[in-house]
């Protein structure tokens, strides 16, 4: 199994979602790995084809990351979450 992984500063996701969209779909990347989310929760982050996972950053602004995993990897990637 071949593995396409991208890694993005994007600076602000909510408000670059579909350029994130359009990168992803023109590179066809099994992972997407992102910095500087800024996001507040993780709740709501969609995007057709991959899940989710990410962790805020609580109490300040800016900060926050997060992986986009293609849903048919997801059964070989075993999250590990920690505060």
């Amino acid at each position: 199994m071949q593995i396409e992984l991208l890694y993005v500063n994007v600076r602000g996701l909510l408000s670059k979602m579909a350029s994130t969209k359009e990168v992803m779909s023109a590179t066809n990347a099994s992972i997407v790995c992102l910095t500087e989310t800024h996001l507040t929760e993780n709740n709501g982050i969609k995007i057709e084809g991959y899940s989710f996972f990410g962790k805020a950053r609580e109490g300040k602004s800016g900060g926050g990351v997060g992986i986009f995993v293609k849903n048919t990897m997801k059964q070989h990637v075993s999250p590990y979450y920690s505060n």
